[in-house]
């Protein structure tokens, strides 16, 4: 071919692959190639076009020999480098954008692959400052903007980053990249109804994308809609099953449902799919303690520590399996990792409670009370926790219970199925403070034939919240429909038996509801001495985002009394459906106590109920380690040996409860 033809060709190709015509730009380069296999435009170009097409061995291949033809041309450095990238070189494609920048200092796009790749290797700062070099070289660049907008959020300057992210979206409001990124900050801002609403978005844009769908699960998860984010995240596991985080998650989900052994077959996918993953072997261990294999508990966290020596979650998930001694290693390594740079808060919350475990495990009692305080405001902080919100909604419980309550008459008359039909089990309720025995009394009692302990339940909240704050006018059709949901939820998990236990403590804000819409459930109120209860709550690590109020001693003590204001309320109006029970005494005298809890049960008594420690019913709670032991006194007293750091704390807690 003539060299003017060649040339006029090649500057065809060169037209279409600018317009996007790879198609037909793509055969044009081929036959320029056969024709001249060492024009170096010819063989950088179908390089880069190949690229863009996914033939990437191909398009490398050429790509190197770009490079290799001249070196000191920064466009194919840069390409050779975008083509590195693709393919996961992150190092060496990095040395390619720094050899672009070399031979061409303004090149924006170098700048800006190499904020990219930077990113990926962990050093937010320095590509943040490529990412303001591309930006000074391409004012308003979209692409540059975004890279930006991600080192900020990576080096923790969320505002910073919301406002690019915010910026970019009023130039083109259908980007599902940015709202997936804005999305991010919001949940780490705490601001989880947001975070929905806007993944959700991204989500109607772009619903192939796992990514999507995996963070829209986790603030899902964020709001406590856990049956939405269990449906979310199987979606993305269906789009991508070699999603690791996306095992790790679903195993999350079931097992804040309670479905610990399926959620330990997520973990050990997730464990398969990213092996050096500290995530979900720390997650492996919590479910393999939950389940009384405390071994293999134990090897699951120092797997996870052998790939991450100072992975919060394994630290304090290992110090709940042991008793320290003064010499023990891993105190040590927990200082260390406390220093750790880059901790979140509650990162550094969990390693204050190991600490603080340990601490009063070798009665270095200053210096746990030292760091439960450090724990619990970093907790609370996470949370977001507000007082009055819950002062708010006890003043609506009670507000509403006698609009409850007098629907009764007329419920029962026009619905009388609500009585227990055959098939589905009697409702148990064990309400109280959480740390007040809820978990021993339920251990008790379903170490019979007859009650299936079904642990902490979230259906009462779920199906009823709006009919007992009074949002949804408590008529027959509405409690009827309260009553047909729980049931139905329930029936699934009572292994045929004909009682099933919810002891869910907090469900003593729904007694009302309960009493109304559901006249065969029984309710078991057990009450502790209230310093114990309250000490209890704060030096406890709860996964659940439902107890705000525990990790602050003047908030727990309000919460307390509004606690112990509205049971006596409910004492009141709920006369003869509440059986008081005192801790003290069921641990002072387990036999009589136990032969008259269950005499008013009218249940048939087993001698199994004395024996509650060899129950090998799964246990979800922090307390699964006591538990796991024979019934034991004087766990009411161990407050006592902080009384000094308490203080006057507890000056206001109401008397303990007489029975």
């Amino acid at each position: 071919m003539p060299q003017d033809r060649f040339r006029s060709e090649l500057n065809r190709a060169i037209a279409l692959h600018q317009q996007n015509r790879l198609g037909e730009a793509e055969p044009i380069y081929r036959e320029l190639l056969r024709l001249n296999p060492n024009h170096f435009d010819v063989v950088h170009l179908l390089g880069t076009l190949l690229r863009r097409t996914g033939a990437m061995a191909e398009s490398m291949s050429l790509l190197d020999r770009a490079v290799a033809m001249r070196p000191l041309s920064a466009a194919a450095q840069l390409n050779r480098a975008n083509a590195l990238v693709d393919r996961g070189a992150f190092s060496d494609a990095l040395a390619g954008f720094s050899r672009a920048i070399v031979l061409k200092p303004d090149y924006a796009e170098a700048y800006l692959g190499r904020a990219v790749v930077l990113l990926e290797l962990g050093n937010p700062q320095a590509a943040r400052r490529d990412a303001q070099a591309a930006l000074k070289l391409k004012p308003g660049n979209p692409e540059v903007a975004f890279t930006l907008g991600r080192s900020l959020a990576a080096e923790n300057y969320l505002a910073e980053a919301r406002n690019v992210f915010l910026g970019l979206l009023k130039q083109r409001p259908a980007w599902p990249e940015v709202l997936l990124e804005l999305g991010r900050i919001l949940r780490r801002e705490y601001h989880a109804g947001k975070a929905v609403e806007v993944l959700a978005r991204a989500r109607q844009l772009d619903p192939r994308r796992p990514a999507i769908a995996f963070d829209l699960a986790l603030a899902l998860r964020d709001l406590g809609q856990t049956q939405q984010a269990l449906s979310v995240v199987e979606q993305a596991l269906a789009l991508d099953p070699g999603l690791a985080q996306g095992h790790g998650l679903r195993g999350d989900l079931l097992n804040e449902n309670g479905r610990l052994e399926e959620a330990l077959k997520c973990y050990d996918e997730a464990v398969s799919l990213a092996p050096r993953a500290p995530q979900a072997l720390s997650a492996r261990g919590h479910v393999l303690s939950e389940l009384g294999r405390r071994e293999e508990a134990a090897a699951s966290y120092e797997a996870a520590l052998a790939h991450a020596p100072h992975d919060p979650s394994a630290i304090y998930g290992l110090s709940r399996q042991r008793r320290f001694n003064a010499d023990d290693p891993l105190l040590a390594k927990m200082r260390e990792a406390q220093s750790m740079p880059g901790l979140v808060d509650d990162e550094r919350s969990k390693l204050c409670f190991a600490i603080a475990k340990a601490s009063e495990d070798i009665g270095d009692h200053a210096s746990s009370f030292a760091a439960l305080q450090e724990a619990n405001a970093l907790r609370k902080k996470v949370l977001h926790y507000s007082f009055e919100q819950d002062a708010a909604l006890f003043e609506s419980l009670a507000a509403a219970a006698p609009g409850l309550l007098a629907a009764v008459p007329g419920l029962l008359a026009a619905a009388p199925g609500l009585i227990a039909s055959a098939g589905q089990p009697v409702p148990l309720f064990i309400v109280g403070m959480p740390r007040s025995g809820t978990t021993l009394l339920e251990q008790i009692l379903s170490a019979g034939p007859d009650v299936q302990g079904a642990g902490e339940l979230n259906f009462v909240k779920q199906y009823g919240l709006s009919l007992a704050t009074g949002r949804t006018p408590p008529g027959p059709e509405a409690l009827q429909a309260f009553a047909t949901q729980y049931l139905a939820a329930i029936t699934q998990l009572s292994n045929g038996r004909p009682w099933i236990a919810d002891k869910n403590p907090l469900n003593f804000q729904f007694v009302p509801l309960i009493c109304a819409a559901l006249p065969q459930a029984r309710i078991l109120h057990i009450h502790r001495d209230p310093r114990a209860v309250c000490w209890s709550n704060y030096k406890h690590y709860f996964a659940a985002r439902s107890l705000g109020f525990a990790y602050n001693l003047d908030d727990l003590v309000r919460y307390f009394r509004l606690y112990d204001t509205l049971m006596k309320r409910w004492n009141a109006l709920c006369p003869g459906r509440i059986l008081d029970i005192d801790y003290e005494r069921l641990s002072d005298n387990p036999e009589a106590e136990t032969r008259h809890i269950v005499a008013s049960l009218a249940l048939p008594w087993h001698a199994d109920y004395l024996a509650p420690e060899k129950n090998t019913r799964l246990v979800h709670t922090a307390s699964v380690d006591q538990v796991r032991q024979p019934i034991y006194r004087g766990s009411s007293e161990v407050w006592r040996a902080f009384a000094p750091f308490i203080g006057d704390a507890f000056d206001n807690l109401p008397p303990a409860w007489q029975v």
